[in-house]
C-alpha cells in the first residue's frame, strides 16, 4: 500500500526517521542537573627517611662516664658526627597523625652503672610537620616496648610532613666492652580523629 502512495519507499523511512528524531528533540526539553558522589579514604602512613644511626664506637671517660647525643658533636665515640644521627620521619599518607616512638630495650644494653637511653623529638630540617606535642627535653626509655609520645599532630603535605627523634646516650665508665650492642627504635602512626 505505501508502494501506491509514494512511488519510492525509501522516502518513508527518511521521514519515519525524521520524526522520531524531532520526538526525541521535544522530549528534551528543560535542564536536568545530576550528583556525582566521590569518597577519598584517608590512609595513615608514615615513611622512615633516615633508618639507622651508629655511634660507631664509643669510649667513655675513665673516671666519669660520658654522656653522647645526636644533637652535638663530642669525641666519645669515632661516628664522624654524632649531630648528623637523627632519625627522620615523614608522613607519607593523607590525614594527620599521632606518632609515638618505643625501643626493644631500655639502657641495660648498654651496661655498666646507671646508664641511660633519652630521646626527644623536634620538627624536621627540611619540611617542619610536627603541629604539636614535640619532646623537648630528654625523655628516658623506662619500660621496653611501651609507646611513648613522639608528636600528637603530624602534619601531611609535601612541605610540612616531617619529624626527627634524636638519642642521648649516658655510657657510664664501667660499662663492659661490647659489639654491636643494638636498639630497635618503632615508631607508631595513629590518625587524629
Amino acid at each position: 500500500m505505501i508502494n501506491k502512495i509514494f512511488k519510492k519507499p525509501e522516502v518513508i523511512l527518511l521521514m519515519l526517521v525524521m520524526l522520531v528524531s524531532a520526538t526525541i528533540v521535544v522530549m528534551a526539553t528543560g535542564t536536568q542537573d545530576g550528583t556525582a558522589t566521590l569518597d577519598i579514604a584517608g590512609f595513615n602512613s608514615i615513611a622512615v627517611v633516615t633508618s639507622s644511626l651508629d655511634f660507631v664506637e664509643c669510649t667513655p671517660a675513665p673516671t666519669t662516664g660520658s654522656t653522647v647525643n645526636t644533637t652535638k658533636d663530642t669525641t666519645v665515640c669515632t661516628a664522624g658526627s654524632e649531630a648528623a644521627l637523627e632519625l627522620g620521619i615523614e608522613n607519607d599518607g593523607n590525614t594527620h597523625l599521632n606518632i609515638t616512638i618505643k625501643t626493644d630495650v631500655i639502657s641495660s644494653f648498654i651496661g655498666g652503672t646507671s646508664p641511660t637511653f633519652k630521646y626527644i623529638t623536634s620538627n624536621g630540617t627540611n619540611n617542619p610537620g610536627c603541629m604539636s606535642g614535640i619532646i623537648t627535653t630528654w625523655a628516658n626509655f623506662t619500660v621496653a616496648a611501651q609507646k611513648y609520645m613522639a608528636c600528637s599532630n603530624l602534619t601531611f603535605g609535601s612541605t610540612i610532613n616531617e619529624l626527627e627523634a634524636d638519642f642521648e646516650l649516658f655510657l657510664p665508665r664501667d660499662a663492659p666492652v661490647a659489639t654491636n650492642s643494638v636498639a630497635t627504635i618503632t615508631f607508631t602512626a595513629h590518625a587524629i580523629a
